[in-house]
């Protein structure tokens, strides 16, 4: 590791346990080598060998210059594996392979953090606890914020919680495969007390059990939101779909909601075709702004 941690001179890392240390450390800059051949860091190196404390951000900024952080598996019961503690900035790096094991809290817990330019891959198994990939905080001036940032996740367990809370996205893309057991009675919120603006949601959900399954909760505003989601229920218990609210118009696709579903409308919220989503006159008509290409 060279560099002094300034914004001018940050440390420079290129490796696992000098980026763990450096991220770890208040008030200095990191930034992963810009000259390196190549930009990967393993992790882990097997799935036997997963880590249990989590990656602690306390620096003030992260300059990931494009580097992917490959291999991260995780079993700290509790906690997320990437706990953000400090007002940190992330830019460009990506967080490939992720493994989360059951009994961990989050993914990512993303107080106080910006990402800007980042990606997510991975598979999160859901145990008792709420199956967050990110979460935020309750007070606004600390919530998790995202800019231009791409989830890949796949979510799989037992519980029927909370996918993303407290964190508001903008410009973002999401691909989110969940499969999650629920009684009657309970629910799924895809995002709960987030801010969604310019995003696109593709994915399935399936929700075995009964229980209702909500894009976005009452506390959560989209704007020019297209989703492009199936939603399943295979054991044929009664599900139902809430699509949220919208401050500008949004879009779902209607002919991905499975069969026996029964799905609500919401404020500012278009259920439109797999054919009307592709044709960009027909969304402008209805007030989605669409450029074409």
């Amino acid at each position: 590791m060279t560099g002094t941690g300034t914004q001018a001179d940050p440390y420079i890392v290129s490796t696992w346990e000098e980026f763990k240390t450096a991220v770890d450390t208040v008030n200095v800059y990191v930034a992963l080598d810009p000259n390196a051949t190549s930009k990967v860091m393993d992790a882990n190196d097997a799935n036997i060998n997963p880590f249990s404390t989590s990656v602690r951000f306390q620096c003030n900024g992260i300059e990931g210059n494009g580097w992917t952080i490959r291999n991260l598996y995780f079993n700290g019961t509790g906690l997320s594996m990437i706990s953000n503690v400090q007002t940190c900035t992330i830019n460009n790096l990506y967080f490939e392979n992720i493994v989360c094991n059951n009994g961990i809290s989050s993914f990512l817990n993303a107080t106080k953090a910006t990402f800007n330019a980042c990606r997510f891959t991975g598979i999160k198994y859901a145990g008792s606890q709420a199956a967050a990939i990110a979460i935020g905080s309750t007070t606004t001036s600390s919530r998790g914020k995202f800019s231009k940032c791409t989830f890949a996740f796949k979510v799989v367990g037992k519980s029927a919680g909370s996918l993303f809370s407290y964190t508001d996205f903008t410009e973002c893309n999401f691909n989110i495969i969940s499969s999650a057991k629920a009684t009657s009675g309970t629910r799924c919120d895809i995002f709960d007390h987030c801010t969604l603006e310019n995003a696109l949601i593709l994915g399935g959900i399936t929700l075995n059990g009964g229980g209702s399954i909500y894009m976005a909760n009452a506390s959560t505003v989209m704007k020019n939101v297209f989703a492009a989601v199936e939603i399943n229920r295979p054991d044929g218990d009664t599900t139902v779909f809430y699509p949220g609210k919208a401050a500008a118009t949004s879009c779902i696709v209607k002919d991905l909601i499975g069969s026996g579903i029964t799905y609500y409308n919401g404020d500012n919220i278009q259920y439109v075709t797999a054919a009307q989503g592709k044709d960009a006159a027909y969304l402008n008509s209805i007030g989605f702004p669409v450029a074409e290409v």
